[in-house]
């Protein structure tokens, strides 16, 4: 009875540690490679499984000492010996990820000091104060404390600009001033108070509105603007796409224009020409990052008679986005690796934008983009828009399209014809920016198929355009980051989306429409992160570039945007005084050639452009996320 029981045990112990050894056969090499650092698995290092494999070789090892059979101990020595390196190869797997965790997290320790105490991908880290019990301690407001010397507070990144509201007279409408050839026009930088999603805000007015006056005048006039710093901070005003004198565009001195920034209370006198119909817009370039987006931004509309289709009607939108609340630093830009994205739409500085359309009406859209940095995709529900413009006036080839890719900077010319009654929706992506009502007894449309051909205002590319593609580009261009004190913590998955990095991130279209690492640009900033334009064929960098070119030369430039950088992400490319015409994009020639003064580079894109030099003197070319700008992404050239 006894040898039988043992038996009948020793049979159940060869099954058991069969299964056991099945078991440990799957798990070994997993533990093995976890070991060796490749891949991840449910199984490599589970506790319970080694629970289990430890009870289960026991068990094993006791029938092995019960059982007489030689067939069952051979069987559970190799289980016991299977198990045995099995629990060792685990042990050994756990030890050295616990040392590769903490190697990594002295490395981020060492490189994330000097940063505010943020959390990310579940872990603590920065400049974090913790209590006895080992846990982060937290102010009365809800944030982590971080302890004196680091930044990301306001104390410690240094004083922030007012936002004191008090005694400020409310933000008033956009209004169209016209003006003619030889007129004298006063502008004035000064404050104002705004309610923008619910909450009562500090921001920066031209003339007391936002956007500043509209100014517009007939393409060949000539106006002087005394223009006066009513800011308790420098200032000077850009007029960004005009191709005047390069005395009169606004860029300092500091960075290499012809400019003394008007310090507060002083005034300037601005002589604007305007030798291009088109849309075009002003606004400060001293810390732009700041009083761009807390307001100081207005058009410059240039008509000429017949140059446009006939319409109905013509409207100015304005796109931006903000953030009430959202504190700005004196010393420096802030949120630098990927720009200042706003909570807030606005369209022409309205939370609620709607117009009123008679029903039948053909309408003719004038966009800007003034964002920071938020790049639009705009759509007006069910109706096809017809592209017309870009920058510098007319493309080349109308075309119908269902919306329009917009980035800070850059304007864009359309119309729409709505011709049935109702409520349409104005989008960007996810975005409600605003509506169109459509009402009233229908008025006879114009004939909207119509798409014309503007051959003549490109023609002094499109005559020697097939020259300019085969020829090997004069110039070029690399766009790139350095971002020493954040390197470790763009290689931490939890703290990115996981596209970047990658050879085609953001999908196929190379675009980021929102704070996609919105953990690691809240604790960016200039002095942490530069952005790089980089010549290729002489090495230098940003303000170490110096570009020279004759008078009406053709300039072939090449820009690429280098998708292995360590954060790729798009660019808008904006070239002071001059005009640019996009002739390919990665080797493919474009259908229609547009004139532009600024160009969006999505990621990894390899653009070819053409610089016409008709503007002589110093001038500047920089990206135009403002918070790129601040961070170095500028240099200098000399049209002689």
């Amino acid at each position: 009875m006894k040898k039988e029981l043992e038996e009948k045990m020793g049979l159940v112990g060869v099954v058991i540690g069969f299964c056991l050894l099945v078991m440990h056969a799957i798990h070994l090499p997993l533990i093995l490679l976890g070991t060796a650092g490749f891949g991840g698995s449910v199984m490599m290092n589970s506790w319970w499984v080694q629970g289990i494999g430890a009870v289960i070789t026991i068990i094993s090892i006791v029938m092995l000492v019960k059982n007489k059979s030689m067939k069952t101990k051979i069987m559970a020595g190799i289980i016991i010996v299977v198990g045995l390196i099995a629990l060792v190869g685990f042990a050994w797997s756990n030890m050295v990820a616990q040392m590769k965790a903490d190697t990594e997290n002295a490395r981020l320790t060492g490189e994330m000091a000097g940063f505010p105490c943020h959390q990310m991908g579940g872990a603590w880290m920065g400049d974090c104060v913790y209590g006895e019990d080992g846990e982060v301690l937290f102010g009365p407001d809800g944030q982590p404390i971080s302890p004196q010397g680091s930044v990301g507070t306001m104390d410690q990144q240094g004083e922030i600009f007012n936002t004191d509201t008090n005694g400020l007279p409310e933000v008033k409408e956009t209004q169209v001033v016209d003006l003619k050839d030889g007129d004298i026009f006063e502008l004035a930088a000064g404050y104002v108070k705004q309610t923008i999603d619910g909450k009562e805000v500090r921001r920066l007015a031209y003339n007391g509105m936002i956007p500043g006056p509209t100014i517009r005048t007939e393409k060949g006039a000539r106006v002087t603007v005394n223009f006066a710093n009513n800011l308790d901070i420098n200032t000077t005003v850009h007029a960004h796409g005009l191709r005047g004198e390069d005395t009169y565009d606004g860029v300092p001195i500091e960075m290499g224009g012809k400019q003394e920034p008007m310090k507060p209370g002083e005034t300037f006198t601005y002589q604007w020409d305007f030798p291009d119909t088109g849309l075009f817009w002003y606004h400060p370039h001293i810390r732009t990052d700041y009083t761009t987006d807390a307001g100081l931004q207005g058009n410059f509309w240039v008509t000429e008679d017949g140059y446009w289709n006939d319409v109905d009607r013509e409207e100015l939108l304005v796109l931006d986005d903000y953030t009430p609340e959202e504190p700005f630093f004196i010393t420096k830009a802030v949120k630098t690796l990927m720009g200042r994205f706003g909570t807030v739409m606005l369209v022409n500085n309205k939370e609620n934008y709607n117009l009123d359309v008679t029903t039948g009406e053909t309408v003719r859209f004038y966009m800007t983009n003034t964002a920071n940095t938020r790049t639009f995709d705009v759509k007006i529900a069910d109706t096809q828009i017809k592209l017309v413009g870009s920058d510098i006036g007319r493309i080349e080839q109308e075309r119908l399209v269902e919306s329009i890719i917009i980035s800070p900077s850059e304007r864009y010319i359309f119309e729409a014809q709505l011709t049935n009654p109702g409520v349409y929706k104005i989008t960007s992506r996810d975005r409600d920016l605003g509506t169109i009502t459509v009402s009233g007894e229908s008025i006879e449309s114009k004939d909207f198929s119509i798409l014309r051909t503007n051959t003549e205002s490109v023609s002094a590319i499109d005559d020697v355009l097939q020259e300019l593609l085969v020829r090997k580009a004069d110039k070029r261009l690399t766009i790139d980051i350095d971002m020493p004190s954040m390197a470790g913590m763009m290689m931490d998955d939890s703290m990115v989306d996981g596209e970047h990095g990658t050879k085609t991130p953001h999908g196929d279209e190379g675009i980021e429409w929102e704070d996609e690492m919105a953990a690691m640009n809240a604790v960016s900033d200039a002095d942490s992160v530069t952005w790089i334009l980089r010549d290729e064929d002489t090495g230098k960098e940003n303000r170490d570039i110096s570009w020279s070119f004759e008078k009406d030369s053709l300039t072939k430039i090449e820009v690429h945007n280098d998708p292995r950088s360590m954060h790729p992400m798009q660019h808008p490319i904006h070239f002071h005084g001059q005009k640019l015409a996009v002739i390919s994009r990665n080797g493919v020639p474009v259908e229609s050639l547009q004139w532009e003064d600024t160009v969006l580079l999505r990621t990894g894109e390899k653009v070819e452009i053409v610089m016409q030099a008709t503007n002589v003197g110093s001038w500047l070319a920089h990206c135009h996320i403002n918070e790129h700008a601040e961070s170095g992404m500028k240099f200098n050239f000399e049209i002689k």
